[in-house]
């Protein structure tokens, strides 16, 4: 994580809170944080219905919740994207 953060490929948002779970709103929301493709690994706190529904069809794109996320994952993804709660939830779970 902090090779993902000193090399500006963690982004840390508030929230992702998407209003309707349309595709085209999820790759809107990550083009304007400058994500516009490459294996990307998204951490929520929750994953609610809208961001799973959004994200099913993008296969560059990975969303999970931190206790389900790998090292691997974190690792092998070109960017990370984790909201406040996901970061947090992260951090509990990677670290001893």
């Amino acid at each position: 994580m902090s090779d993902k953060l000193q090399s500006g490929k963690l982004v840390v948002v508030e929230r992702i809170d998407l209003r309707e779970p349309k595709t085209k709103a999820l790759l809107s929301y990550l083009h304007g944080l400058g994500i516009n493709g490459g294996k990307t690994l998204v951490v929520v706190g929750e994953f609610g219905d809208a961001i799973r529904k959004a994200s099913r069809n993008v296969p560059w794109l990975t969303v999970e919740i931190p206790r389900h996320v790998s090292v691997y994952q974190v690792l092998h993804a070109e960017r990370v994207v984790a909201d406040r709660a996901g970061l947090a939830g992260l951090e509990e779970w990677l670290l001893p």
